[in-house]
């Protein structure tokens, strides 16, 4: 019962449909950008299930998990946005704002671990930090993407879809997470949260994003438009 709750939440089938989708129109040579996809989405679904395994099964915390897949969300999206950028010194500003995560992130483990109950022990201040970067990050990749005199039409390129899933995903998320507790004794219907239904209803959105960027990107066979962005950065 407990893995066909899993596979049937519809968090899990968007998440399993844009791995399938990264193995099937990615290119399969490009194993840092975009192939990396492929191993993040296979990731996320991993975490999921086994945060979804402690949590209904061992009825044990899972918040380390979470702030692990945390942690690798902020390094690899960073990443990616540093990549959209035009500019080593906008790229070069988007490594400190990691380094300030990354600081975020040991300071409020430490002071979790150390001062709190393993239930405290997830990093929910990291998370809402983090996902407010992000949503200023994208925003400044939509500027940037206005003074491209080269671009012809946004829809057709891979990393506008990509920055538009995250844009909305933690433009929404950030604001939850940042009021969980109201938020949870929120009841729709039965045991429905309303909580449980936004988060279902972005998942869609970023994941579903990320499908027609794959398409986007398998378009384009020689592949000559993915690599004009790899990062100039050395992280």
């Amino acid at each position: 019962m407990a893995i066909t709750d899993f596979l049937f939440n519809p968090t899990t089938i968007i998440e399993l449909i844009a791995l399938a989708a990264a193995l099937l129109f990615l290119p399969r040579k490009q194993t840092l950008y975009p192939g990396v996809f492929v191993y993040y989405l296979l990731l996320v679904v991993i975490i999921e299930f086994l945060g979804f395994y402690f949590r209904t099964v061992l009825k044990t915390p899972n918040a380390y998990l979470y702030n692990g897949l945390n942690i690798v969300q902020a390094t690899f999206f960073c990443y990616l946005l540093s990549m959209y950028q035009l500019g080593s010194k906008k790229g070069n500003l988007i490594k400190y704002i990691w380094y300030a995560l990354l600081l975020v992130f040991v300071l409020e483990s430490a002071f979790r671990i150390s001062s709190l109950p393993v239930q405290e022990h997830y990093n929910r201040y990291f998370r809402i930090l983090f996902g407010a970067a992000v949503v200023v990050l994208s925003l400044r990749f939509y500027m940037n993407l206005l003074k491209e005199d080269s671009l012809t039409n946004p829809l057709k390129e891979g990393r506008f879809w990509i920055s538009t899933g995250l844009f909305f995903y933690y433009l929404c998320s950030t604001p939850m997470f940042s009021l969980d507790v109201q938020v949870a004794k929120i009841k729709l219907s039965g045991n429905i949260s309303f909580y449980t239904l936004v988060m279902a209803c972005i998942n869609v959105i970023l994941y579903g994003c990320w499908v027609i960027a794959f398409i986007c990107l398998k378009k384009d066979q020689s592949s000559k438009q993915s690599s004009s962005y790899l990062p100039s950065l050395r992280w």
